[in-house]
């Protein structure tokens, strides 16, 4: 060791008194905490780790849920273009051909494989008629006077809606009777 760095470790010896104890200049310096502010700060650790946790926990559990929504309407989009192509081949059934039968089956056939697929993807079409009008499935185009049904019932269904899951995918368009006027 060279002369200055022992000059300095003797220095700091003379510091500590013969019990191994700081010596009257050092008391006060080296502060430890007291056996109940150490419980405290261990307490205090404890409780920010469980909230941490319990954060942790809610931010998997939302991000789960998030990605199973995601999966579950991944289609959405498609099941649109879908729908519009279900009311093109249902229109072309309502229709009265001249082409045959031929052509007329086949259109048939081609109407209900599509109408298969979609519900195997959980979309299935909303036909409200003969049932009260319910804005959150069905959107109101005109109102018809009705002896026969009661004010609010849907009388007839201008296009289909389509559910899909529990997820409106289109409303269905639909004419709302209305109580006939007197008069």
């Amino acid at each position: 060791m060279s002369k200055k760095h022992e000059d300095i470790v003797d220095k700091d010896l003379e510091d500590f008194d013969d019990e191994g104890g700081a010596s009257g200049e050092q008391e006060g310096k080296i502060g430890y905490p007291s056996h109940e502010e150490l419980i405290k700060q261990v307490n205090s650790l404890e409780d920010k780790l469980m909230r941490n946790q319990a954060e942790t926990d809610n931010m998997r559990k939302r991000y789960e849920a998030e990605i199973a929504k995601t999966h579950k309407y991944a289609i959405e989009r498609f099941a649109r273009e879908m729908v519009d192509i279900a009311d093109n081949l249902e229109r072309a059934l309502e229709q009265k051909s001249e082409a045959g039968d031929a052509l007329r089956t086949g259109v048939e056939l081609t109407y209900k494989g599509l109408l298969n697929a979609l519900e195997k993807f959980s979309i299935k079409p909303v036909n409200p008629v003969g049932q009260t009008f319910d804005p959150s499935v069905a959107e109101a185009m005109s109102m018809q006077e009705s002896a026969d049904q009661a004010p609010g019932t849907v009388l007839a269904v201008l296009q289909k809606g389509y559910m899909m899951h529990d997820r409106l995918l289109r409303p269905a368009l639909v004419v709302v009777a209305k109580a006939v006027q007197k008069g």
